[in-house]
């Protein structure tokens, strides 16, 4: 009996997923609006910026730089 709680102990082991090799390929931007370049955008104007995989959002809003600064905090969505 003892043997067998010591298999099924064993065989209980947690630990993380492997999850396969790391990820090394960074974030992209694949598209913006208004488009890369644009002049005369209104300072009211949504900007959108499609990421190519998933962002952490408080990252994002330390690394974004507006210019001229927007009189008002930017709203971000997901």
């Amino acid at each position: 009996m003892l043997a067998v709680l010591l298999l099924f102990m064993g065989c209980a082991s947690q630990a993380p997923p492997s999850g396969g090799p790391p990820d090394r390929t960074p974030p992209q931007i694949v598209s913006t609006i208004p488009s890369n370049g644009s002049v005369a955008v209104g300072t009211d104007s949504t900007i959108d910026i499609l990421f190519s995989e998933l962002m952490d959002r408080q990252s994002v809003e330390r690394v974004v730089f507006l210019s001229p600064r927007p009189e008002e905090k930017p709203h971000y969505q997901r």
